[in-house]
């Protein structure tokens, strides 16, 4: 599967751990993955709390779910 990139998706999420990261919807002035990535599409994806953060590809399963497929890099490693 090719990875799919979009501009200007920033979606916020409460998800904590190693979970599938649940997404909350789009920050104002943005799109969200399933607007910008679409379903079953792989994409990369970089989130942070300010304080901790974690880079890698993932799929969104659902309009609000994005399975992590690989992480590359955390501060938490």
């Amino acid at each position: 599967m090719a990875l799919v990139s979009a501009d200007r998706v920033k979606e916020t999420s409460n998800t904590e751990g190693v979970n599938d990261i649940q997404l909350n919807g789009a920050v104002e002035g943005y799109q969200s993955f399933f607007a910008g990535i679409g379903l079953t599409s792989e994409c990369r994806y970089c989130f942070t709390n300010n304080d901790d953060w974690e880079v890698g590809t993932g799929t969104l399963s659902t309009a609000e779910l994005l399975t992590r497929d690989t992480v590359l890099d955390s501060s938490n490693d």
